[in-house]
């Protein structure tokens, strides 16, 4: 694990490999775009005021917990699997736990297995280096997820792979997976190449199709703290 300073930008390194990002000067601003989707299931779901209840399993830099933190009144909390990672974040990274802001150092899946709680979204960001742990990517763990979710609540999944060709293997996997369980699966390459990207997936409960239309037009309609156009 290193954390290292370039002129305005702090970033946590893990195994190598750039994991998150902090604009010292403007610590709430995504540096990293996929993070930006992570606001989507706020124009998925039918009002954005019935997110009370949000999960990140993974922390890192805890780029999208501090945000939504600020940005929504919701009860935001955060399983991460390492405890460095955990000291890292609130020593460099400026994250401190609140009533709002809860973090718990555990696994993901072994944290929705012993909770009590459900979600109205439950966000995937761990992984390492390129990779998804196994643990969060079988069906089993997505029906997990499912029965920890409310009755409208959102799956969002960040995958690294390709959208199409011959590195897309995971990706296309894993949608797979996702769609055994939840009615609607819903994906955003965030490069507009077949290049290996960061691929965000929303997956929901509702078996309604919410169109790109739509998703345009609830972006120009609602205030929810980022322009997603």
């Amino acid at each position: 694990l290193e954390v290292a300073d370039l002129g305005g930008t702090r970033t946590l390194f893990l195994d190598g490999q750039q994991h998150s990002a902090m604009d010292k000067d403007a610590p709430l601003r995504h540096v990293f775009e996929y993070t930006r989707y992570f606001h989507l299931p706020y124009l998925f779901a039918e009002d954005p005021d019935d997110i009370d209840r949000v999960l990140f399993v993974g922390g890192g830099g805890f780029s999208g917990p501090k945000r939504f933190a600020a940005e929504y009144d919701a009860t935001i909390d955060v399983a991460e699997i390492d405890p460095e990672v955990i000291r890292v974040a609130k020593e460099y990274f400026g994250v401190n736990e609140s009533g709002q802001l809860r973090i718990h150092s555990a696994g993901g899946r072994q944290f929705l297995q012993e909770t009590d709680h459900t979600y109205d979204l439950i966000v995937m960001d761990a992984y390492k280096k390129d990779k998804v742990p196994l643990q969060l990517t079988t069906v089993e763990f997505m029906q997990l997820a499912n029965d920890r979710l409310s009755p409208n609540g959102m799956l969002f999944a960040n995958l690294i792979s390709a959208p199409s060709g011959p590195a897309s293997k995971f990706y296309r996997a894993e949608y797979r997976t996702m769609e055994q369980v939840f009615p609607q699966v819903y994906s955003f390459p965030t490069a507009g190449s077949s290049v290996v990207q960061n691929i965000e997936v929303v997956a929901t409960k509702d078996s309604d199709v919410v169109t790109e239309s739509e998703l345009r037009s609830r972006n120009r309609n609602r205030e929810i703290g980022i322009d997603l156009e």
